[in-house]
């Protein structure tokens, strides 16, 4: 009986053909076993059925189609799609964002199963395809305290670096167990339209274990996407998202030690002028500042990698995109 150990989701909404098809053959380039992909669609005015199925014809490779039909918003698509998911960890993936390198995902998968990991995360190599061919990006790194996920954690030093200085995990780095991240994005699901990434706020909250896999991961187009982009717009969006996520934490995780509790009555006190709530915060957290601080002394992803692996996924003539056609 074929086992399932990983399924591999791409998100899909109104996408470019040449950027999705690059993610699907450095998907495909995988020598994972037991590897499951998922096409989840949040209502395009056209999905690139046909042209996928041609790609994936003859490669043996378990794949479907979901999708609702119109926008929900990627939260919802993603609740969608996890109903459908059957490996024991699931990765999401969007057009425009690789896979590393062809063993990426079965090293990846096999080192959070030996560290017990419920979400863990790898370091990305950003890129940019905007001037005429691929470039490395050198930009600040998400975290950028790494020491808070080294072991043995200390579980209060990550939990204020994360939930209160916000240093962030980028959401392509990671890989999660299929059955926690599907409890937790079903509680996101109508209530945050956005930012499915944010789910870590609600793990890192209820204590799951976040750890980091010290290997490069994804190819990640930079200043393209939602979190990475400038628009205004978006950035309220994803505000508006992450305050939702604390509703979620206060209405329905209970705390279970001494810093949830703290957070706890940080957020009971939200609804106060911005002065208070700073004030609040920093008597509660005392050690905010060291962490943001930290932050900015941060470290940056190298401007100067190899790009001999990120070219043979991107370039229209390679050897993949022409096997795939045959």
């Amino acid at each position: 009986m074929r086992v399932t150990r990983v399924s591999i989701i791409v998100l899909t909404y109104n996408p470019q053909w040449e950027k999705l098809r690059s993610t699907i053959i450095s998907v495909l380039r995988q020598n994972a076993e037991g590897m499951e992909i998922i096409f989840a669609d949040d209502g395009s005015d056209y999905a690139y059925r046909d042209e996928i199925d041609a790609l994936l014809n003859r490669r043996g490779i378990e794949y479907r189609f979901v999708g609702s039909g119109i926008n929900q918003g990627t939260v919802n698509n993603i609740a969608n799609a996890m109903e459908h998911v059957q490996g024991k960890y699931v990765k999401l993936i969007s057009p425009g964002d690789f896979l590393y390198a062809e063993d990426t995902v079965a090293r990846w998968v096999d080192y959070a199963e030996r560290m017990k990991a419920d979400a863990c995360f790898g370091d990305c190599v950003f890129y940019s395809n905007a001037n005429g061919g691929p470039s490395a990006c050198s930009v600040a790194d998400s975290p950028a305290n790494i020491g808070v996920f080294e072991r043995p954690i200390k579980r209060s030093a990550l939990f204020v670096d994360y939930l209160l200085a916000n240093d962030t995990i980028l959401g392509a780095s990671l890989l999660y167990r299929s059955d926690v991240f599907k409890a937790y994005i079903r509680r996101m699901a109508g209530r945050v339209k956005y930012a499915e990434d944010y789910s870590l706020r609600l793990m890192v909250f209820a204590g799951e274990s976040v750890v980091h896999y010290p290997e490069k991961v994804v190819w990640y187009e930079y200043g393209s996407g939602i979190s990475t982009g400038a628009n205004q717009k978006w950035q309220a969006l994803l505000h508006k998202d992450f305050e939702m996520t604390d509703e979620i934490i206060l209405e329905e995780i209970p705390p279970f030690d001494a810093v949830s509790r703290r957070y706890i009555s940080y957020l009971k006190q939200r609804k106060r002028s911005p002065k208070t709530r700073r004030m609040r915060k920093l008597m509660l957290f005392p050690t905010l500042l060291v962490f943001r601080w930290r932050m900015k002394r941060g470290r940056k992803t190298p401007a100067e990698v190899e790009l001999g692996g990120l070219k043979r996924i991107i370039e229209p003539e390679s050897r993949e995109t022409k096997n795939a056609g045959n």
